[in-house]
């Protein structure tokens, strides 16, 4: 939770931490995308005093017991994965990050990922819909091979749409686990912790009673 002491800009909003945890600074990835952002990324702030509160979520990209690991990322959904990346050698059994873009050399961070695929940090698949290549099933199966999501740890974040549909291609295609980016406000002032309990409650015939 990010509080800037800046005129116009004391709210406090939420975002996910893209530097790595061994890094000496923390880093966001901000876009702008509405009144708060505008007004942020149009401001001077070379100086102002930042609050940092939490962190708050859950999100485990990766996994020891899985055959191998998957990413799908949308848009700023890439965030944490550029946190994990720092935390990566090179490796034979790297994760294979499936990035969904409207167009690839405007995405964020993509250098930073160009990187990592050279460096043999991660597999980058692209999936450009400008260039009318869109994350979808018959992709994960022509990277991946026959068995797909078979036996691997799957993490993805970013739309609802997109967490959707990869959590059922997931099972489909038999993966060992999907995890998605666990963080729910209500207002903008802190993690819904109730969402967990309400959910419970409605399967629960005692609660119902």
């Amino acid at each position: 939770m990010l509080k800037v002491q800046h005129r116009g800009l004391s709210e406090p909003h939420v975002f996910t931490i893209a530097s790595g945890p061994q890094e000496g600074v923390l880093r966001f990835f901000i876009r702008d995308l509405g009144d708060w952002t505008s007004r942020l990324v149009r401001t001077d702030l070379a100086g102002a005093e930042v609050v940092v509160e939490g962190p708050y979520g859950r999100f485990e990209p990766t996994h020891a017991d899985a055959q191998k690991t998957v990413w799908v990322a949308g848009g700023v959904g890439i965030t944490p994965f550029l946190s994990t990346i720092e935390t990566l050698e090179p490796a034979v059994h790297r994760p294979t990050l499936f990035y969904a873009v409207r167009g690839e050399n405007s995405a964020m961070a993509i250098d930073v990922l160009r990187s990592a695929a050279d460096r043999a940090i991660i597999d980058l698949v692209i999936c450009d819909s400008q260039q009318g290549r869109r994350f979808s099933g018959e992709l994960v199966l022509e990277r991946m091979g026959a068995d797909g999501l078979a036996g691997a740890h799957v993490a993805v974040c970013g739309p609802n749409g997109l967490v959707a549909s990869v959590r059922e291609l997931g099972y489909r295609q038999g993966a060992l686990r999907v995890e998605h980016e666990d963080f729910d406000l209500r207002q903008g002032f802190g993690p819904d912790l109730f969402v967990p309990l309400d959910r419970l409650a409605r399967r629960s015939p005692i609660a119902a009673r």
